[in-house]
């Protein structure tokens, strides 16, 4: 089957990397398809991320028997290129397109929309022209609200993140990464790409991901960039997503049994740090990690508690410290450059429904 492309102009469109995720992407479209196709107008991009157990056909057939090919385009990759490299694809064919979209929406596969909620976040993008990205609410299966909008990650963040000890917490609440959910417009520095809607000017202007990460510190990298170029970072509490955290990438479970973090979540912060501030600010963050944990080991010894934070966790922030820019790919990839791997997978003939 031949490349399908759409020429009929869009409002929205909306990226979704899958990998493994498949009944909880299907569930995701059925949420989507909720809101209608015409205010505003939405269209769904797929990156089927190499999963290797048949979701690239699963996927051709749920689109094929639910009438949603006039909407929703799959695209398929030869081998897993990451949250990063599957995004990369996808927001080349929507900014490539002959009638780009108005905004671009990032979306998990393991993600719920509520009713109004794609329209309202769009509204906000149009009513604050300063915005660069906006995110939603984010809420867990039962509703409650979650952590969605964060400070840069910094040397301080790291010892509170490693303490994690509640009176310092509390003294130093405005200087911890993650923020308590807000209920305002106000600015911050980052937000979740769960869920987020971006300015295409905003990517023509900085580029799109740096895919020497694969998950993990992408969003602040790409929202930092998004900021130093003139923007900002919005928030939009009428809109509202369930996230089922974890769903696509299983780190759920790996806090809950604490297990070993990912190591390329490891390699994500290594390069995070050394990008911001150079490998000196690396070591300096990992030793300012060390000294929280000494607070909190300090803590757990006297109350006989368990730890919080995954095994051999003093180990694995050393992951890439003395090479922190080890990376096959370049960083900031060019809108005009597109290596033969990802021509190659666009425009192969199984490739699009």
């Amino acid at each position: 089957m031949s490349e399908r492309t759409f020429d009929s102009p869009v409002d929205i469109a909306i990226a979704i990397v899958n990998f493994r995720s498949t009944p909880l992407l299907i569930r995701c479209l059925e949420t989507i398809e909720r809101h209608g196709m015409e205010a505003p107008s939405i269209r769904v991009h797929i990156c089927e991320n190499a999963s290797g157990d048949g979701s690239d056909l699963i996927i051709r057939d749920e689109i094929a028997r639910r009438g949603w090919s006039d909407w929703v385009d799959l695209v398929v990759l030869g081998h897993n290129r990451g949250f990063t490299g599957g995004n990369n694809v996808l927001l080349r064919r929507i900014l490539d397109c002959p009638h780009p979209a108005l905004q671009v929406m990032l979306l998990n596969p393991d993600t719920e929309v509520e009713l109004e909620s794609i329209a309202r976040l769009f509204k906000a993008m149009q009513q604050h022209h300063e915005w660069g990205v906006a995110g939603p609410a984010i809420v867990d299966g039962r509703g409650s609200l979650q952590t969605s909008c964060f400070n840069d990650p910094s040397f301080f963040g790291e010892f509170l993140h490693a303490a994690c000890t509640g009176p310092i917490d509390r003294i130093f609440e405005h200087r911890r990464t993650a923020k308590r959910p807000p209920h305002d417009e106000a600015p911050h520095d980052w937000t979740s790409f769960a869920a987020a809607m971006i300015r295409p000017e905003a990517l023509l202007a900085v580029g799109l991901f740096d895919e020497g990460y694969f998950a993990y510190f992408d969003d602040p990298d790409l929202c930092g960039r998004i900021r130093r170029g003139g923007w900002t970072i919005g928030h939009c509490p009428s809109a509202r997503i369930a996230h089922l955290e974890g769903g696509s990438t299983g780190i759920r479970d790996i806090r809950s049994q604490r297990r070993r973090s990912p190591a390329y979540q490891m390699r994500g912060r290594a390069r995070y740090f050394a990008k911001r501030h150079g490998i000196a600010g690396l070591w300096l963050a990992n030793l300012c990690w060390h000294a929280g944990r000494a607070v909190s080991w300090t803590r757990e010894l006297i109350e006989r508690k368990q730890s919080h934070l995954p095994k051999s966790q003093w180990r694995a922030i050393w992951t890439n410290a003395l090479r922190p820019w080890h990376s096959p790919h370049l960083p900031h990839p060019p809108l005009e450059t597109e290596d033969r791997e990802v021509r190659s997978a666009e425009n192969a003939p199984t490739v699009s429904v």
